[in-house]
């Protein structure tokens, strides 16, 4: 049923279904009596995809960071990746500083992913007082969502219970003071731009902006993708060495300062797999990319949560040290080959990721493991990656020019790093 062995997962009558996020979209497509939970709108679904990435990639990560090796290793709180999850509260609550729910004014899947996750932080010990818009939008949560004491709160509290009893066991550290969690979830990279001004790119409807950093895989994705669909795109360099992502202007138009983000005609959006979601709703001309059907749509947002969450986010951990001068990550690295193997089997008994058509995930999925080739993991060895691997090079428009270039970019600039 699930090659990743993690939960949840789902068995409708024999359609097998894992990563959360993917599972509840696809539960208000096949079973909602309307699309509210779910819109089907391209702006509005793509604000719901991107707090779903933000949650997935974001802060639920870091609360995985900081949870885990307390969970698993009965380590101590780490204060450094207890900030970084308080970085990331203070950035939802930016977002909720205008919107009633995390999407805008309805009630949406966004909201049951992030609920649980904030719900934990609070059941940790996260003081969700000191970020009032977010307390006021827990509390809409525990008042307004069916069961929230029986299917949330619970669950929380027991989490709390379990990690408490570890702190216990192994120091007499005051839990009101714990400690922080990881970094973004690698949409922006520290490499060298290729490119140095704005480019203009492909021939249909009004420029849309894109601001991206070159080497910066997410940022490839995102290229790629309006490369595939023809779109004109203002392709802006946002050079992150430079802090460019913090400027106010940028802050506005991305709390998380990350890249890629997009400005179509005032119409802001970060997460790259939200935005390619949003670019084939808005201006492709048919599904295809990104089906409506709900069992292969589903497919489709499973394949790219296992990129964000697994695959992408454990090069991340493997490559990140090299960059801030230390040694790749060992235990990351044994995650990266179970994940490509796991991959390979996906890839067993279909062309493409997601299945017989190319999709978005294969775009954001591509990114990922072309990198992993610029810093010399060896795809050859799994046969099913590499034949897809292939595959994509010679379908998608402009490979070389939109995705090989950042990544060989970006493997040199690891390789200047490493340390013998």
């Amino acid at each position: 049923m699930n090659p990743m062995h993690t939960v949840p997962t789902i068995d409708d009558n024999g359609f097998y279904l894992w990563e959360s996020r993917a599972i509840m979209q696809y539960l208000v497509d096949q079973y909602g009596k309307d699309d509210s939970l779910s819109p089907t709108v391209p702006k509005l679904a793509a604000i719901v995809n991107q707090q779903l990435y933000f949650d997935a990639c974001t802060l639920n990560a870091r609360l995985y960071e900081y949870m885990l090796p307390i969970m698993m290793r009965s380590a101590k709180p780490n204060m450094e990746v207890h900030a970084k999850v308080e970085e990331a509260l203070g950035v939802f609550d930016t977002i909720l500083s205008k919107n009633k729910w995390a999407a805008g004014d309805n009630l949406t899947i966004a909201d049951f992913a992030l609920m649980s996750t904030v719900s934990t932080l609070e059941a940790i010990m996260f003081d969700i007082k000191k970020y009032p818009n977010v307390e006021n939008w827990l509390n809409s949560c525990k008042r307004d969502v069916t069961h929230f004491e029986e299917t949330i709160q619970k669950g929380s509290d027991w989490i709390h219970d379990y990690l408490n009893e570890i702190l216990r066991k192994i120091t007499q550290y005051h839990r009101t003071k714990q400690e922080v969690i990881l970094g973004n979830c690698i949409e922006t990279d520290t490499v060298v731009p290729i490119f140095t001004k704005t480019t203009k790119i492909g021939g249909k409807m009004n420029p849309v902006d894109v601001y991206f950093f070159p080497a910066s895989p997410p940022s490839r994705a995102v290229i790629l993708l309006a490369k595939f669909l023809g779109l004109i795109i203002n392709a802006k360099v946002t050079n992150i060495m430079a802090g460019e992502q913090m400027t106010p202007e940028f802050l506005k138009m991305n709390p998380m300062h990350t890249v890629p983000v997009i400005d179509d005609n005032g119409f802001h959006l970060f997460e790259s797999r939200a935005i390619m979601q949003y670019l084939v709703d808005q201006y492709a001309t048919d599904d295809s990319l990104a089906p409506k059907e709900p069992k292969l749509a589903a497919r489709v947002n499973e394949r790219l949560y296992f990129d964000s969450g697994t695959l992408s986010s454990q090069m991340q951990a493997y490559m990140f040290p090299v960059f801030k001068g230390g040694q790749p990550n060992n235990e990351a690295h044994d995650k990266i080959l179970n994940a490509l193997q796991v991959f390979d089997k996906m890839l067993e008994n279909n062309t493409w990721a997601a299945g017989d058509k190319l999709t978005i995930a294969d775009f954001s999925l591509v990114a990922t493991i072309s990198t992993l080739e610029a810093i010399k993991f060896d795809i050859t060895i799994y046969p099913n990656v590499h034949r897809w691997y292939e595959a994509c090079k010679k379908e998608m428009t402009d490979y070389e020019e939109s995705n090989q270039k950042g990544a060989t970019m970006l493997g040199g600039f690891y390789a200047s790093k490493l340390k013998n």
